[in-house]
């Protein structure tokens, strides 16, 4: 298969190296996976597509169904995706007593950590880091591009040099660390 578009054109990348990282760390990742879940005989059994292969010898990637840069790549990607999902899907056929028995070991850590000290404080905590990435979110999508400009921008600000305040009870959508500190 021809990957023009994704190509090295510069030569900025060794094809013997990343033939190296395709077989030793890629490929050997899965595999290993695969054992551990399924067995050996299962690991022995999985192949890559070749033209993954040639994909990130010839681009130094891997494909994302996904990502906006790289949205040529979308139909490999998902070609490439479903090859894998394919063989865990045999596998967990082949092989339903080693899956299940995996399912109960995931089932079984998860309840250990839930049981450990600070496992309670920890989920707090990653809940409001996600809400205040979320907002974080929410408060830069609303800020209008200037091109050749960086940080707030005159239509971010009230005119005065000074930002507008978002949100409500006159508060912005920050940390609310940072809103006490200003004497918010």
């Amino acid at each position: 298969m021809e990957h023009t578009h994704h190509t090295n054109p510069d030569n900025q990348l060794d094809p013997e190296a990343l033939e190296k990282v395709w077989k030793f760390e890629i490929l050997a990742v899965r595999k290993w996976r695969i054992e551990s879940i399924f067995g050996k005989e299962a690991a022995d059994l999985y192949h890559a597509m070749p033209s993954e292969r040639d994909f990130f010898v010839h681009s130094g990637r891997l494909p994302h169904p996904d990502h906006p840069k790289w949205f040529e790549d979308q139909s490999e990607a998902r070609r490439f995706g479903e090859h894998n999902r394919g063989f865990w899907d045999y596998c967990k056929k082949r092989y339903p007593e080693k899956w299940h028995a995996y399912e109960q070991r995931m089932e079984q850590n998860r309840a250990r950590y839930e049981a450990m000290p600070g496992a309670k404080a920890e989920r707090t905590r990653l809940m409001e880091l996600e809400s205040f990435m979320e907002a974080l979110k929410l408060k830069w999508a609303n800020l209008p591009a200037h091109e050749g400009q960086q940080g707030r921008t005159a239509t971010a600000t009230n005119g005065k040099g000074q930002a507008q305040e978002q949100g409500t009870g006159g508060t912005t959508q920050e940390d609310a660390r940072t809103a006490k500190t200003q004497g918010r």
